[in-house]
């Protein structure tokens, strides 16, 4: 069942929004536990499964560390 959600306008620019948060942040124990995970030879679909997040949100924390860590070498 789709809940309805209020949309305001702005009076100034016509911009539609509602007051809803688009993203919710992953603790840092959870990011830890999605590198660990994977470091374990586990599939990001089943990471993102067992942990109940998207499998984007999982990718995006794999890359992230990815990125960092080239940056270190």
């Amino acid at each position: 069942m789709d809940r309805k959600v209020q949309r305001y306008k702005c009076q100034e620019c016509g911009f539609y929004f509602t007051n809803q948060e688009r993203y919710q942040r992953l603790s840092k124990e959870k990011i830890e536990l999605i590198h660990k995970m994977y470091e374990e030879k586990g599939e990001q679909r089943k990471i993102a499964r067992i942990l109940g997040i998207s499998l984007r949100a999982v990718q995006h924390h794999l890359k992230k560390k990815d990125e960092r860590d080239n940056r270190v070498l």
